[in-house]
This record gives C-alpha cells, structure tokens and sequence, in this order.
C-alpha cells in the first residue's frame, strides 16, 4: 500500500527513513533515563528496521548516542541527526546541520510523513516476523484510517499484477493507493466510489494465485 508517489531525490526520501525511525524511538522509549537509552549501543551492533516505500525495501541501520544525538549509518558512511523537537504528530530534526520539520502519524504498520514542503510520503514498516500470505492480503486491504473511497480501479474477477492499484482512497489531503501484494484476482469489492469509510474498514476480497 502506497500513497501517489511525488518526485523526491534519494537524499530527501532517507530524510523521510530518518524521521520514522527516531519518531518511533522516541515513543518507544521516552520514559527511559539517557543512560539507559545508549547503554546497548557500547558493546553492540547498531539498531536497524526495515522499510518500504515505492514497492522497494530499504533497511536503516541507526544508534542513539546522548542528548539528542543520533547516528545513522548508509553507503558506508555516517549521517548524525539531532532530536530539536517532538509533539504528538510534528518533529524537528537537525539532519547534517540542517533543521527540518515533518508531520507525521503512525496507523496500522504505515508512516504517513509530510515534511515543510508539502511533500508527503506513505511508508511501511515491514515487520521482522512477516505474516503468512493469507494474513498478509486480510490485512493489506483494509483502510488505514478514516477516508473517502475515490476510485475503484479494477471490476470483480478482473486478473492484476502484483503490484496493480486495486482502490485509491483519500484522506487527511492526500491520495492513498491500496496495491496488490501478490498477483491474483479481485473477488469483490466492498466499497464504493464516494463512500466515506471508518478506519479498518475491510475494502475488498482478494485470492491470490
């Protein structure tokens, strides 16, 4: 599941990696003394997730330091980061000497981030423990959040690509593409274009070949 991909540099989308991952730390952890927060990092490997944005995954390899600072590491080289500021849904990052601001909520395993320029950019969290293919396709086609239904792309019993968007929604002033996770056929779709759907509202029935 994607949003409408928006034209950004690799730089500007690592920005966007960042940003998920020391916002989920934060939540993590806020409770934790610094002296706790750094003390694995001494003797250990760096933390690391995974992502996926644009049908592609990318995993981001970090540690946290002390007061604010932390390292991410990509192409064998070092980013540091600062934590400036963080809200409910708005963080501030100082990212090699330059301070960035993002929006950002957190709903079913996908990041929906919106930096200062009005660029925003659905990512997914792809667990360690990955779901077995009928789990996985129950719960990709549900919606992540509260939406409109804008456009059903396919008819029932129509064959798609792994891949093919199915439905694209919309929501907080963006466009939401739910995607096929494996090639298969669309059984039935249980929406229609111009519903307004309540989060985890189940979209369509999908069979997977």
């Amino acid at each position: 599941m994607s949003s409408l991909l928006p034209n950004i540099t690799p730089k500007s989308q690592f920005s966007f990696f960042i940003t998920c991952t020391i916002f989920d730390w934060v939540k993590r952890t806020k409770n934790i003394p610094d002296t706790l927060k750094s003390w694995r990092n001494l003797s250990y490997q760096p933390h690391f997730v995974n992502y996926s944005y644009n049908g592609e995954q990318t995993k981001i390899n970090y540690e946290y330091k002390e007061n604010g600072l932390f390292k991410f590491y990509v192409d064998g080289g070092e980013v540091e980061v600062y934590l400036k500021e963080i809200q409910e849904e708005t963080i501030a990052l100082e990212i090699d000497g330059k301070t960035e601001r993002f929006k950002i909520v957190f709903t079913d395993d996908h990041y929906f981030v919106q930096n200062s320029n009005g660029v925003m950019l659905d990512i997914s969290l792809v667990s360690r423990f990955p779901l077995t293919q009928g789990a996985k396709d129950e719960a990709d086609y549900i919606s992540p959040m509260p939406a409109q239904v804008l456009k059903i792309c396919f008819n029932p019993n129509d064959e798609v690509k792994s891949g093919d968007t199915l439905i694209i929604l919309s929501s907080m002033k963006m466009e939401i593409s739910i995607t096929a996770n494996t090639d298969g056929v669309v059984e039935e779709y249980l929406v229609a274009e111009g519903d307004n759907i309540p989060k985890n509202t189940q979209l369509l029935n999908f069979k997977s070949n």
